[in-house]
């Protein structure tokens, strides 16, 4: 009797909690990352504002006039302007390294693999998340440009409002393909790999995908609430339960999978 509940709880640490570890080391390595190269880009930013206010007394009109290739010519100007573009893909590069190793790390937890070999599926996982990061580059990149044409446009077609709502809907969309493609990287061969996903793109993991919806909802709301008394107990909450409801709904699908 007690060996049994020995292995039931060892099997709940394995299935949760050392899963669960790997987010969020995963989630603070991001966050650490995203806040340290985004304070260099805010700083060559208020540099390019300095130069266009100190040489540019007139941006409307002499974009009209004479175009924004005169403002490339500013030595200092595309120094920082590189920089930010540098910063950006290094940024990138960044994050898809830290979310293969630990992302991939928890998935591999999860599975509860018998045969397949660690490295040999951190393999599959890093191609599927350059696949996927590579799309998530290409969306955001036309989501921000798009809003973008639309600030110096006073009778835009479409409103901001609409484009964020098509463009969430992609990102929400393309988060369930991609839970369901490493959830397909249990099998061992690209064309069974395939199989899988079409296979399971069906109403009992769109659930599982709700469900991971609900209450990553019910933390923002409840976080929202939190951060008006205490910032400090919201930030430390939020990274304490987060990444129990990644592993659990991840664990959820891969249930549905199998």
């Amino acid at each position: 009797m007690k060996k049994a509940k020995k292995q039931k709880k060892s099997k709940i640490k394995n299935n949760l909690f050392l899963p669960a570890l790997f987010d969020f080391v995963f989630l603070i390595s991001s966050l650490v990352i995203f806040t340290s190269i985004q304070k260099r880009v805010v700083e060559h930013l208020s540099k390019i504002m300095e130069i266009l206010k100190e040489n540019v007394p007139n941006l409307e009109n002499l974009a009209r006039e004479q175009g924004f290739q005169n403002f490339t010519r500013m030595n200092e100007f595309m120094i920082h302007y590189n920089n930010i573009i540098h910063l950006i893909v290094a940024l990138i590069l960044l994050l898809l390294l830290v979310f293969i190793l630990f992302e991939g790390t928890a998935w591999f937890l999860s599975f509860r693999f018998k045969k397949q070999r660690y490295l040999k599926f951190l393999y599959k996982f890093s191609l599927s998340s350059c696949f996927i990061f590579l799309i998530l580059t290409f969306l955001f990149y036309s989501w921000i440009s798009i809003l973008s044409k639309n600030a110096g446009i006073t009778d835009v077609l479409v409103s901001n409002s609409i484009i964020n709502i098509i463009f969430t809907s992609i990102l929400l969309t393309l988060t369930y393909f991609s839970l369901i493609l490493f959830s397909s990287l249990k099998e061992q061969k690209l064309k069974e790999i395939f199989k899988s996903f079409t296979k399971n793109i069906k109403k009992q993991t769109l659930k599982a995908y709700c469900v991971f919806l609900l209450l990553s909802f019910f933390l923002f709301i409840f976080i929202f609430l939190v951060q008006k008394k205490s910032p400090l107990s919201a930030f430390i909450l939020f990274f304490i339960v987060l990444p129990f409801i990644l592993t659990y709904s991840r664990n959820l699908i891969i249930k549905e999978i199998k």
